[in-house]
């Protein structure tokens, strides 16, 4: 059976930031590299590599979030321009992220931000279904 470490993949990888992977000091809590060069080096890479994911992501959120105010206007008996409304607030900030995701040159920054969207889509579920919707079955009752 091989070990994970050696195969080329695992071992090539980390001599991208100077390394093989195995000699780097991180943080305990944070996983953040000691030495800050090598730090800036993987943010900056690690978030040029992953910015064709992050926009799928944020594609992905926008269809899912206008499908649900669909499926919430034909399934509830609610008001469509309050759920509209409900709706617009993490569709405009997903718009926003993406309008800046390419400005946002490291991993950390693109995760901030990111953060921020689904902090303001979790609080908009909240609104939806307990002031919007009004549903029991949705507020437990």
């Amino acid at each position: 059976m091989t070990d994970q470490h050696d195969t080329p993949e695992v071992r090539d990888e980390p001599e991208r930031y100077g390394g093989d992977g195995l000699d780097f000091d991180r943080d305990r809590l944070t996983l953040r590299f000691e030495d800050p060069d090598l730090e800036k080096a993987f943010q900056l890479d690690f978030g040029s590599r992953m910015l064709l994911q992050h926009r799928v992501g944020l594609g992905l959120g926008l269809g899912l979030w206008i499908t649900a105010g669909f499926l919430l206007v034909l399934m509830y008996e609610i008001d469509p321009v309050a759920i509209g409304l409900a709706i617009t607030v993490p569709l405009a900030f997903l718009i926003g992220e993406l309008a800046i995701v390419d400005r946002l040159e490291t991993w950390d920054s693109q995760q901030v931000v990111n953060g921020i969207v689904n902090l303001v889509g979790g609080l908009s579920m909240i609104f939806v279904a307990t002031r919007v919707a009004n549903v029991p079955e949705l507020l437990g009752t």
